[in-house]
């Protein structure tokens, strides 16, 4: 039943996209745009209109969402999908391991650490790199998680923006609790992981928090705090032409639905 909320998030995809806005704008736009302005932030609650336009929304979503708890087809459906989903247990090390991966070597290949806004030395890209590799390949995975962790911490330390990728961070810790290497090399020549059973249910509170978190800080560091920072990916990308309301609506619409989330 729980699932029905995936109705919620498929609803705020188009939104939640626009994170990370320093990824897309350069370096002089982003420091030239920096700075609170809480008068621009919250300008948008002056007019009625908005306020008729956020009754919609929340009506809209408990519309649709009640709807769905009473259709019998609609709550087959997401209980389908649950019961399907349970075996999916069994692939979370692995899921984990391969996000870990490819990230890692996209952020190498590029010449950073962890996030595009933070640069490293060529030993650490290098590591990197290799740390990445060793995810896919399921090879010496506790060393290449905890020198992940460090890697995070050093990328942390380079600039505070990362606070914004704190996903990886939860997805390391995840998957060093996790503590399985199939498949991979290490399972396959008898190499194992350290078994930390106890922690194993704390496992989704660390992804949550880690997401949750990381949405929390984006919202508060690049609408709340730097607004102008996303009115000018709004206007550089004429996000209004594709919801049309005002550039102002559009950051405090989506710094509100990430706290939301």
């Amino acid at each position: 039943m729980k699932k029905v909320w995936l109705l919620f998030l498929f609803l705020l995809v188009p939104r939640l996209a626009s994170a990370h806005v320093g990824y897309v704008i350069d370096q002089g736009t982003f420091n030239a745009h920096a700075g609170a302005d809480a008068t621009y932030f919250f300008s948008p609650l002056i007019h009625g209109n908005t306020w008729i336009l956020i009754a919609t929304v929340i009506v809209a979503i408990l519309a649709v969402y009640l709807l769905a708890l009473r259709i019998r087809v609609t709550r087959q459906f997401f209980t389908s999908i649950h019961d399907r989903s349970v075996v999916y247990k069994l692939y979370i090390p692995w899921i984990l391991r391969l996000s870990l991966g490819i990230a890692l070597i996209g952020a190498a290949t590029h010449h950073t650490l962890i996030s595009p806004l933070a640069t490293g030395s060529n030993a650490l890209v290098t590591l990197e790199l290799f740390v990445g590799f060793a995810f896919l390949l399921g090879a010496a995975l506790l060393p290449a998680t905890l020198i992940t962790l460090i890697l995070f911490c050093v990328a942390l330390h380079t600039n505070a923006y990362v606070m914004g990728n704190l996903e990886f961070l939860g997805a390391a810790v995840a998957l060093l609790i996790a503590g399985s290497g199939k498949p991979g090399l290490d399972d396959m020549i008898g190499i194992r992981m350290p078994k930390l059973d106890t922690l194993k249910p704390l496992i989704p509170l660390f992804l949550r928090v880690s997401v949750g978190g990381a949405l929390t800080f984006l919202a508060l560091y690049e609408k709340v705090l730097n607004p102008h920072i996303s009115e000018a990916v709004v206007i550089q990308y004429n996000l209004t032409n594709v919801i049309g309301v005002s550039p102002a609506l559009w950051v405090f619409g989506v710094g509100i639905i990430e706290l939301i989330v």
